[in-house]
């Protein structure tokens, strides 16, 4: 026959033994390929009608601007910007710019976000083509999700309508027309190809498929951290897709008795040939369990994913310094009992939010509770009960895609629920239901089909439905995207519809500051904060922020009456010291400036800044009270910036007299970081102010005085300024002890 001169003499290699499975429905030849051709073709129609989908449903995007997080991580990243810093893809973290503390301080490590900035980034800077890259993103997530839920259904019928709904779902839309969700669509992608190509490999275990597993189950966990959970699909598809005893999978006893078995049954067979022949095996029900390739095959995945997480989390500790998250100031430490309800009610609501999607928001409002007996929890742990009562019942029923759907929504949705403390102040955000709403999807098509089926006399009604609900997300979708078109738009969207979104309050007035320069609006949006909530946890930054517009004006008085608020609501690092400090430079209070500055540098001792502020300073004291040390005395006792301390922390230790000098000896016992200002240390003898040669030791809290010998038998009142504003006066009788 003609087409015999298409095979070679070892043809017969190519075929499969008698009894093994292949993964083409017909005999190999002409039929084959045409049925492969054809089942190529109808995906190409389908990418190409979920290509046209995004485009109606999302192109308005592609006119929006940058907003929020993307200034940040896109805009004003400059580790993002240049080739020159393709390393920091490895050796960095999102944030790290911007954060003190850098890597040290955060809880994300997603090389890939970082990688797929820059590479966006050297062919366009525009918003308009991160938002083109997002929606290609955005488009092969739901193309891969097709994909896969034909792979496990082999209903054609059923993977579109999953994919169609996962594409049209109101609550992705942030992710598709936000570049700053990057890592949630990356991730979600790489899970769906290391999901694929693990069941490819278990159709048909060759090395390449390993391998893509492999690749793509690393990249989704450099990605997003949730995807370090998904083994646990992976174990729930052999257990119920396979049908794989878990005895057989991690059963390294056989695996290594059959492998030496068949390393002694070789008989000379060249090596190559040999690997040849396992990579042309294909996976069987029957004739295969005890072929020493297959059984190993089992295993090799999971080898894979252990391998995996080791250089993950080798590299997380390199670049963070921790393995885990860092616990957030937004809400602080919770209680167990904080954190159960935390955990049930929001599991509720984000269940919840699939049902009504509507109102969709930037931001959402949480607050700590642990009331178990509030009609929230009860409800919330209802629902719960539900959900997993459900995922049983399925189980027992052997309904395993449906049950698998269930456990894919939860353990994709469960880090942010454990690691709450970790996530941030915005704890439920609709970006996290991206990858879980997957199996919502394709527990509503299931549904869907089902019915249709079933009452097929209200198929009509299940077709209005269905258009509907496409053209209420339709509705949905657009009315959203404009309210990303800049940060105006975003935050007077969120703040209308959340008015308890006071992070957004304080970033609308940075924004309007910082970014158009409009200062009047920036002081009413942070005053507005202030009106609305003055016992908001991140309060002092916003006090801080009008003493910045009030500097800038010139307005002295007005921003030191702002930071010493700031400072006075717990303001976090040396900035609002610093600045306190600096006006009362220009106010000539160089000693009300030396105290803040000391204080700046307490609060960041390893920042240099305050450091030589504070040494700027000292020099000036010493210039202003050269000849004038009762001027000094007068000012620290009368000056409103120190206080008189009732505390008796000051002990006379006692003296030691060498010729015409004695060093006077005192301890000194503080409170918490209370700190001697040496060189302000003054005495008062008959009327004359005199300052002494002190050294302080913190080690050991002592101070030491030396004096003439002239005033060993005299009466000397003592005061000791500190870095807090206050100072401790002290009679001493020099000749005795202290009084």
């Amino acid at each position: 026959m003609e087409n015999q001169n298409f095979f070679t003499k070892d043809s017969k290699n190519f075929f499969l033994k008698e009894g093994e499975k292949t993964s083409l429905r017909l005999l190999p030849g002409g039929g084959a390929a045409q049925s492969y051709f054809r089942r190529k073709n109808k995906n190409y129609i389908v990418l190409l009608i979920f290509a046209l989908l995004v485009a109606v449903f999302y192109g308005k995007a592609l006119w929006n601007g940058f907003v929020h997080d993307d200034l940040s991580q896109i805009v004003d990243n400059p580790d993002i910007q240049s080739l020159k810093y393709l390393y920091k893809v490895i050796t960095s973290c999102p944030w790290e710019h911007r954060v003190y503390g850098g890597c040290n301080a955060l809880s994300y490590y997603r090389p890939t976000m970082t990688l797929s900035y820059i590479l966006t980034w050297q062919i366009s800077s525009g918003a308009w083509f991160f938002h083109l890259v997002n929606l290609l993103y955005f488009l092969t997530a739901g193309f891969l999700v097709f994909l896969l839920i034909k792979f496990l259904t082999k209903n054609f019928i059923l993977s579109f309508l999953t994919a169609l709904i996962f594409l049209i779902n109101p609550v992705n839309s942030e992710v598709a027309i936000w570049p700053a969700t990057v890592p949630d669509v990356t991730f979600t992608i790489f899970v769906l190809l290391s999901t694929i190509y693990f069941i490819k490999y278990r159709q048909n275990p060759i090395f390449k498929n390993l391998l893509l597993f492999f690749l793509f189950f690393f990249l989704g966990i450099i990605s997003k951290e949730p995807a370090v959970l998904s083994p646990i699909i992976f174990v729930f598809l052999d257990l119920f897709y396979f049908k794989t005893p878990i005895k057989e999978i991690f059963n390294f006893g056989k695996i290594g008795s059959v492998l030496k078995t068949a390393n002694g049954s070789s008989g000379g067979e060249d090596s190559s040939d040999l690997s040849m022949k396992q990579s042309q095996k294909t996976e069987t029900n029957i004739g295969l369990q005890s072929d020493p390739w297959f059984i190993a095959s089992r295993i090799k995945p999971y080898l894979a994913v252990f391998a995996s997480l080791v250089i993950y989390f080798t590299m997380r500790k390199l670049v963070l310094g921790h393995f885990g998250g860092v616990t957030n100031q937004y809400y602080g430490v919770f209680t167990i009992q904080e954190r159960i309800f935390a955990f049930i009610t929001l599991f509720a609501d984000y269940v919840l939010k699939f049902i009504k999607p509507f109102p969709l928001l930037l931001f959402y409002t949480y607050e700590k509770r642990s009331d178990f007996l509030s009609l929230k929890f009860i409800s919330s742990f209802a629902i719960f009960f539900v959900f997993f009562a459900a995922f049983i019942f399925l189980l027992i029923k052997r309904k395993n895609l449906l049950a698998l759907a269930f456990l894919w929504f939860f353990i994709f949705l469960v880090p942010v629920l454990f690691f709450i403390t970790s996530v941030g102040e915005n704890i439920f955000t609709e970006r996290y239901l991206f990858s879980p709403s997957i199996a919502f999807s394709f527990l509503l098509s299931s549904a869907f089909l089902y019915f249709w089926r079933k009452l097929r006399y209200l198929r009509i009604l299940w077709l209005i439905t269905l258009i509907l609900a496409v053209g209420t997300s339709f509705y949905i979708i657009n009315k959203r995207i404009p309210d990303f078109k800049n940060n105006d738009t975003l935050y007077s969207v969120t703040i209308r519809d959340n008015p308890k979104a006071y992070t957004i309050y304080s970033d609308y007035g940075v924004y309007l500051g910082m970014d158009k320069k409009d200062w009047e609006g920036a002081e009413k949006a942070f005053k507005n904060l202030i009106k609305v909530n003055p016992q908001w946890f991140q309060i002092s930054n916003v006090y801080s922020n009008v003493g910045d517009i009030y500097r800038m004006r010139g307005d002295l008085d007005g921003a030191l009456e702002y930071y010493k608020k700031s400072a006075e609501a717990g303001y976090f690092g040396y900035g609002v010291y610093n600045n306190i400090g600096a006006i009362y430079v220009e106010k000539k209070d160089y000693l009300s400036a030396l105290i803040n500055f000391c204080k700046a540098v307490q609060v960041s001792p390893d920042v240099q800044k305050p450091q030589e502020n504070f040494s700027r300073i000292l020099p000036m004291i010493d210039s202003e009270y050269e000849n004038n040390l009762q001027g000094l005395w007068n000012d620290i006792t009368a000056n409103s910036s120190y206080e008189l301390s009732k505390d008796n922390v000051i002990e006379y230790l006692g003296r030691d007299c060498q010729g015409e000098q004695c060093l006077f000896g005192f301890s000194f016992m503080g409170k918490g970081n209370e700190t001697i200002l040496p060189s302000l240390i003054l005495g008062l003898s008959k009327n004359k102010v005199f300052k002494t040669e002190p050294s302080f030791d913190p080690k050991t809290s002592r101070i030491s005085l030396e004096l003439d010998l002239k005033y060993k038998k005299e009466i000397i009142d003592f005061i000791f300024p500190t870095c807090e504003g206050k100072y401790f006066k002290v009679k001493a009788d020099l000749n005795n002890n202290i009084q």
